[in-house]
């Protein structure tokens, strides 16, 4: 019984990682106005997440680190669609983090 639950919540979430990870990718029109920027902004969120994901792993353990970019990435993904009205640079700084972390913590949860 308690592999079971743990094979059940570790499917649970990376099912919703890989969700969010793909909504974040097909839908970064919020991200900037220019298509050309939204690309680099995405390439440039995919370099450092390996090696994040590795010392974030080595420093605080899977589990933690998991938690505090799931709760990272919730957030950016609330607050960039509404903070684009106001302040459009903002946002997508905010978005691009949200990218991070959800790219981070996929990496993490494939180790």
């Amino acid at each position: 019984p308690n592999m079971r639950s743990k094979a059940i919540s570790l499917c649970f979430v990376h099912s919703t990682i890989t969700v969010c990870y793909y909504g974040l990718t097909t839908s970064a029109n919020f991200t900037a106005d220019n298509i050309f920027l939204n690309v680099i902004y995405q390439g440039l969120s995919e370099v450092p997440s390996s090696i994040i994901a590795w010392l974030m792993a080595a420093k605080l353990g899977r589990r933690p680190s998991l938690m505090a970019l799931l709760v990272l990435t919730g957030v950016t993904v609330c607050l960039a669609p509404v903070t684009k009205p106001w302040q459009p640079i903002v946002s997508t700084v905010i978005a691009i983090t949200g990218r991070l972390a959800v790219t981070v913590t996929y990496c993490i949860s494939d180790r």
